[in-house]
C-alpha cells in the first residue's frame, strides 16, 4: 500500500510541477505578450539552447553513482532526465542492498530505538547476522529554481541539472537477519529469520553543478527530511510455559508482521555524467 500512495503523490505533484507558471516573467513587450507558455504539454518545439536560458549545460541526461546509499548498505546508481521545455527532471535509480545498515544499526533514524514490549528493528540488526539483501528502487523528481527562497515546488524557473533544487523522491528496498539464540536474555522461539522492508519518502533541497568541456561531470549534494515506514517480522516476548518444572519462562515468539514509522534525515552526494 505505502508504495502506491507514495506514486500518487509524486504524480500529484509532478502534474504541477510540469506546468510553467510564467506569469511572473511576463514581458511588456506587445510582441511578446501573446506568446504561449513553455510548458510539456504546449504545442511548440523550443530548441534546447532556449531551453536552458539561465545558462545551458546543454545535456538532457544524466548517469550518477549514489555513494551516500552505502551508509544504509545500498549500492544505487541513478538516471536523471530532464522534461522537455521545462526545469523539471525525473528521477529513477536501481541498486541492490549489499550489506547491513550503518543507519539502522547505530539508531539514527529520528524515532528508531529499543523497546521492551516488542523486538525492534534496531535490537534485531544489533543481535543478528546479516544474511542477504533485495533490490533498490526509487523514483522521484527535482525542481530546478534561481531563487534559494523560491520552494514552490508548482512553480520552477532554474537551469536542469546546474543549479538549485528542490526533491520529492520515494525509495524502497529490504535486507534479511539471522537472530542469535538468545536476545536480552530470553530465547528466539521458532524462525529466527528477520526481514525488514524499507519505504522512505524525503521531500528536501540540493545544489547540482556541471562541469564544461566535452565531458561533462555531475556534482549534485543534498539533503532531505522525510517519514521511513519499516515493515518487519514481529517477535514479542511472551509467557511459555514449561512442562518440565511446570513454570513460565519468557520467549520471544513469532506474531506475524509489524509496522512503525520514523522521521529520517537523507544527507548525501552523486558523482556522475551529462548526456
Amino acid at each position: 500500500m505505502p508504495i502506491y500512495i507514495s506514486l500518487l503523490i509524486f504524480i500529484f505533484f509532478a502534474d504541477f510541477a510540469f506546468t510553467q507558471n510564467d506569469s511572473l516573467r511576463r514581458s511588456n513587450d506587445l510582441d511578446k505578450s501573446y506568446s504561449p507558455v513553455e510548458s510539456i504539454f504546449s504545442s511548440g518545439k523550443a530548441s534546447k539552447k532556449n531551453r536552458n536560458k539561465f545558462g545551458s549545460t546543454d545535456i538532457s541526461y544524466g548517469l550518477k553513482f549514489m555513494p551516500a546509499e552505502l551508509i544504509r548498505g545500498n549500492l544505487v546508481f541513478e538516471n536523471e532526465i530532464n522534461l522537455p521545455n521545462s526545469s523539471v527532471n525525473i528521477t529513477c535509480a536501481l541498486g541492490y542492498n549489499i550489506m547491513e545498515s550503518f543507519v539502522e544499526k547505530n539508531g539514527f533514524d529520528l524515532l528508531s530505538g529499543s523497546s521492551s514490549s516488542y523486538l525492534s528493528p534496531e535490537d534485531a540488526v544489533n543481535n543478528g547476522v546479516y544474511q542477504s539483501g533485495g533490490p533498490f528502487i526509487s523514483i522521484g523528481f527535482k525542481a530546478y529554481t534561481n531563487d534559494l527562497w523560491n520552494y514552490n515546488i508548482f512553480y520552477s524557473d532554474g537551469d536542469p541539472f546546474n543549479g538549485l533544487y528542490y526533491f520529492l523522491r520515494y525509495e524502497r528496498y529490504n535486507y534479511n537477519y539471522l537472530l542469535a539464540p538468545i536476545i536480552k536474555n530470553y530465547p528466539v522461539n521458532g524462525d529466527r529469520n528477520f526481514k525488514i522492508t524499507n519505504n522512505h519518502v524525503n521531500y528536501g533541497l540540493g545544489y547540482s553543478a556541471v562541469t564544461s568541456g566535452n565531458i561533462k561531470t555531475i556534482h549534485d549534494f543534498y539533503i532531505g527530511f522525510g517519514l521511513k515506514l519499516s515493515s518487519y517480522t514481529n517477535y514479542k516476548p511472551q509467557a511459555v510455559f514449561n512442562s518440565n518444572n511446570f513454570t513460565n519462562t519468557i520467549e520471544y515468539s513469532y506474531l506475524g508482521k509489524r509496522t512503525s514509522a520514523d522521521l529520517s534525515c537523507t544527507i548525501g552526494y552523486s558523482l556522475g555524467f551529462g548526456f
